[in-house]
């Protein structure tokens, strides 16, 4: 079961069969799904790795993934736009679309990490890039309090849809298809 929550398609699918209508549930499992990933990966790299050794590369190689950290952590703050409330489809589809970018982002972090890692050296690279790409990743987990300050954020913005019901009663998989 858990290697099938790794792969996003299949974790969209089972989140959904398992979650039923809650789109909220979805976006959560999806989003666990990426984290945990971020973790296991990082057993791939302690068995490929070189452990004992220690790379001249080392200083090129965490720069890289500190200057991926924030290009991706700049990305983030130019893609914030006020989520559209003019619709409960539209809020709906502008915060889902944010959040995979997001992901998207934040796992890049740890991509590149995980690149240097293996190729450049020091192994070790990757653990730096995940552990940025799951701070990044925290900044906008579909939690209680983000979604509170979202909400809020709408609130002043004039907006009286609840961000949490329509996310609740949307279908991650039939807005992705459209």
């Amino acid at each position: 079961m858990l290697p099938g929550m790794l792969i996003p398609g299949v974790a969209i699918i089972r989140a959904q069969r398992t979650a039923g209508t809650d789109g909220l549930v979805v976006l959560r499992s999806l989003f666990l799904s990426f984290a945990t990933a971020i973790v296991l990966i990082g057993g791939v790299v302690v068995l490929l790795g070189d452990v004992a050794g220690s790379s001249s590369n080392a200083a090129l190689g965490i720069g890289i993934v500190i200057v991926v950290a924030g290009i991706s952590l700049a990305a983030q703050a130019i893609s914030r736009r006020p989520l559209d409330g003019s619709s409960d489809g539209a809020l709906g589809n502008s915060y889902r679309t944010r959040f995979f970018l997001r992901i998207a982002l934040s796992e890049a972090i740890a991509l590149v990490g995980f690149v240097v890692g293996i190729a450049m050296g020091p192994w070790w690279a990757y653990f730096l890039g995940a552990a940025l790409s799951l701070v990044s990743l925290s900044r906008f987990a579909p939690t209680r309090a983000n979604l509170a300050a979202e909400q809020e954020s709408l609130s002043l913005a004039g907006c009286k849809r609840s961000l949490v019901d329509v996310l609740r009663r949307s279908n991650v998989l039939s807005s992705q298809r459209r």
